[in-house]
């Protein structure tokens, strides 16, 4: 059955224009509607509202009828590598973001702290739960939501096609919440992100009712809240030491597998992490990726992330839509 009479096909058609993939704004429909529902009296003003809950729409600009616009925060950092400087940022997915992490704020029922003001620190804490090995992706996020209260969560889909961002960092009424926002193959990808919006908040980069979106790369500081987070996220999971990681000899996928899972143990470092510094180092990535796929448990980051978000969050503290919205948006129906 359609969902789209007449009006809502105009209002369907509005929202692309603003960059939205219709196809992505169709599944954003709430269950109950259908194209019959759009003749009671108020049911298309209410699908307005949903959908600017969950697209992060300007409610007035969708209530019109001309241009629709986006409700990001008051304060926006949009943070690129210097080769993609010159790129329009993705304004849709960071409106889309947005909005899951205003939903996520709202489901928290305390305010949020700040992990520690340089890397080591942070590093020496997370290390001192004697159950961490090395600062593992599953590590940082146990330290965000039970020691600092930090949600954390992964996007798993966009709301338009195109280069986005890694990862975002949101201040919204004394509670942090980092949306990651990329597809990871290994969970060393997210773990540096994760880090990385963790050296942006330690060092007071994000200010209340601010957020910074992030591209991510080691090796690319693109400005100097860029180094310093890089700084800080290389130090948390690799020491303040640790400058380079080669290898003695021609490297392979086995060796190089077996090398960081052997050094990361010594080291309390995770051996993803030793793996992609060994590629920022030489070069090598078709290797370090055949390595991290000999490491991989077949885990899918998005579920890993999003399922322990789904014990710590508050679900029955915002309404049914804005629940409706943000488990489907983390895979958690």
């Amino acid at each position: 059955m359609s969902v789209e009479g007449p009006e809502v096909g105009r209002l369907l058609r509005r929202i692309g224009r603003a960059g939205f993939g219709l196809s992505f704004v169709r599944r954003q429909m709430p269950d109950w509607w259908s194209a019959e529902a759009e003749a009671e009296p108020g049911a298309l003003v209410d699908l307005k509202i949903i959908l600017a809950r969950r697209l992060g729409l300007d409610l007035t600009s969708l209530l019109e009828h001309g241009n629709v616009s986006l409700a990001l925060p008051a304060a926006v950092k949009f943070k690129r590598s210097v080769r993609l400087a010159e790129q329009q940022p993705p304004e849709p997915f960071l409106a889309y973001c947005t909005a899951i992490a205003r939903s996520a704020a709202a489901a928290m029922d305390q305010p949020s702290k700040l992990p520690a003001a340089d890397g080591e620190a942070e590093r020496a804490v997370v290390l001192s739960d004697g159950r961490v090995r090395w600062p593992s992706l599953n590590a940082l996020l146990r330290r965000c939501w039970r020691d600092l209260g930090i949600a954390v969560v992964h996007t798993i889909e966009a709301p338009t096609s195109g280069k986005g961002f890694d990862a975002a960092s949101f201040r919204i009424d004394g509670r942090v919440v980092i949306v990651l926002a990329k597809q990871a193959s290994h969970p060393a990808w997210a773990l540096f992100w994760l880090a990385h919006e963790l050296g942006h908040l330690g060092l007071g980069h994000v200010e209340e009712g601010a957020a910074i979106f992030d591209e991510t790369d080691p090796s690319d500081d693109a400005d100097d809240e860029e180094a310093s987070a890089n700084s800080y996220a290389l130090t948390l999971l690799g020491g303040k030491d640790l400058a380079e990681v080669l290898t003695v000899g021609e490297a392979n996928a086995p060796s190089l597998a077996s090398t960081a899972l052997a050094v990361g143990e010594s080291l309390e470092i995770d051996p993803g992490h030793l793996i992609l510094r060994f590629a920022e180092s030489t070069g090598e990535w078709d290797v370090a990726q055949a390595a991290l796929a000999r490491l991989s448990d077949g885990s899918n980051v998005s579920a890993t992330v999003n399922t322990l978000a789904g014990r710590f969050l508050d679900f029955s503290a915002i309404g049914d839509d804005s629940r409706d919205a943000l488990k489907a948006s983390l895979g958690l129906e």
